[in-house]
């Protein structure tokens, strides 16, 4: 993005992709930028559960949830994210 700036979602496979249903929607933030960003979550996520996996700007072990039991999304869908840092969210299943 021309600002440093970046929110790509990928949805799940269909079912014919993923057949034993363990493929999840994964939404990516990053922050290219030398200052803190705030992001809103795509609208067309709304009804998706996301709890964070990877999170740049933590100190491990907070930094990396492989368990996808990470903290969930703020209600409000808004999420602040520090500079030069990745968020990775994934949907529950």
């Amino acid at each position: 993005a021309p600002d440093g700036t970046l929110v790509c979602w990928l949805g799940k496979p269909g079912a014919s992709e993923d057949p034993q249903g363990l493929g999840r929607d994964i939404l990516i933030m990053l922050n290219g930028t030398p200052e803190t960003r705030n992001f809103t979550m795509p609208a067309a996520t709304r009804g998706i559960r996301w709890r964070v996996f990877m999170d740049t700007a933590k100190e491990s072990p907070k930094d990396i949830y492989p368990n996808y039991d990470g903290p969930l999304a703020p209600a409000n869908r808004q999420v602040e994210l520090l500079y030069r840092s990745a968020m990775v969210w994934v949907g529950e299943s």
